[in-house]
């Protein structure tokens, strides 16, 4: 077990609560959507002196929309992706071995899928350009502005990977030397270095232009999304959002499956069962109050909705009113570690 001096720079593996998957990637504002059964996302960060250094492997599939840091650039490599995932921001499937670029305040939209693993740094704006302009020149102008994707060669690909792996290693280890600051310092240097180079050697950005069938298709989603999120949660029907956007319930169902990977009730029911279990952990226990939290989410069959909100979230709605923890998961506090 570290000491408490490295516990300030260097994280632990944990697990995090679906209501916690929205501090993965420091400063960013994130709301993250479960589309499959909750399992735990194990998570570590670590603060080096200018950057942040985090990595997280998701245990559900998951939907998420936000926005990363306003006053730094967010690079977010993809290290395993075991099934099909789709980034909303660029329009793109996801894949191992890309990097995506999000610029300060850049919207982020997309679909992990269960098993997704990633590694992220986030990089003060000053420092990224002044690195950019100084050592890495050839990185595309307009990237620096929009953001985009990359997919690596293998070469550069190996080099992260085996950072990463070694740095995992490091944090796992009681005698790991990051508790010092001159290693926090290498550690940094190597990381901005390994994702920059990484950038730099890769010629071909992906997602400049998907084409207009599937643009057009994601724009439809993105309709869709926004009147899911605008609705109360009660007021959530597929009929209802097939008359919204203006399409068949058989168009909309095609829709979500390929992009989302789940059909729009099964998107909508998660959605409302959130929205309870918000209810319930921002509620004191008391008589009925289970009940409540249901009907105002739009659940008349109790039986029902105790069995799909136990299934989502790995704990029956009275277990999470009253505030227990499920076994193995462990709160994450969003500061210095």
């Amino acid at each position: 077990m570290k000491d408490e001096a490295q516990d300030a720079a260097v994280g632990f593996h944990r697990a995090v609560a679906p209501e916690q998957l929205g501090g993965v990637i420091w400063d960013a504002d994130l709301k993250f959507r479960l589309l499959s059964q909750s399992s735990p996302t194990t998570f570590i960060r670590v603060r080096c002196p200018r950057i942040w250094f985090d990595h997280a492997v998701f245990g559900p599939a998951t939907y998420l929309r936000g926005r990363m840091s306003n006053n730094s650039y967010t690079l977010v490599f993809v290290t395993r992706c075991p099934s099909a995932g789709r980034s909303l921001s660029f329009l793109t499937q996801h894949s191992a071995d890309m990097i995506g670029v999000f610029p300060p305040g850049r919207e982020v939209e997309g679909v992990k899928p269960r098993g997704y693993e990633q590694a992220v740094i986030t990089v003060p704006v000053d420092l990224f350009r002044s690195v950019v302009e100084n050592c890495f020149p050839h990185i595309p102008r307009r990237v620096l502005v929009s953001g985009g994707v990359v997919s690596l060669g293998c070469r550069d690909a190996g080099r992260l990977r085996h950072l990463i792996a070694d740095l995992l290693g490091a944090v796992d280890d009681p005698a790991s030397q990051l508790v010092r600051p001159e290693a926090l310092a290498a550690l940094e240097d190597d990381l901005l270095t390994a994702f920059m180079e990484a950038l730099s050697n890769s010629p071909q950005w992906i997602g400049a232009s998907p084409g207009p069938r599937m643009t057009a298709r994601y724009g439809l989603l993105r309709r869709a999304l926004d009147v899911i999120e605008s609705a109360p949660a009660d007021r959530l029907q597929p009929g209802l959002l097939c008359l919204e956007i203006g399409r068949s319930r058989r168009c909309v169902e095609y829709l979500f499956k390929d992009l989302l990977g789940v059909s729009p009730g099964t998107y909508i029911r998660q959605i409302r069962l959130n929205s309870a279990r918000r209810t319930l952990l921002a509620s004191d226990p008391g008589k009925g109050l289970v009940k409540q939290a249901a009907l105002d989410a739009g659940f008349w069959h109790f039986g029902k909705f105790a069995a799909h909100y136990r299934k989502l979230f790995g704990e029956c709605p009275t277990e999470t009113l009253r505030g227990l923890v499920p076994t193995g998961s462990r709160p994450f506090a969003d500061h210095r570690c």
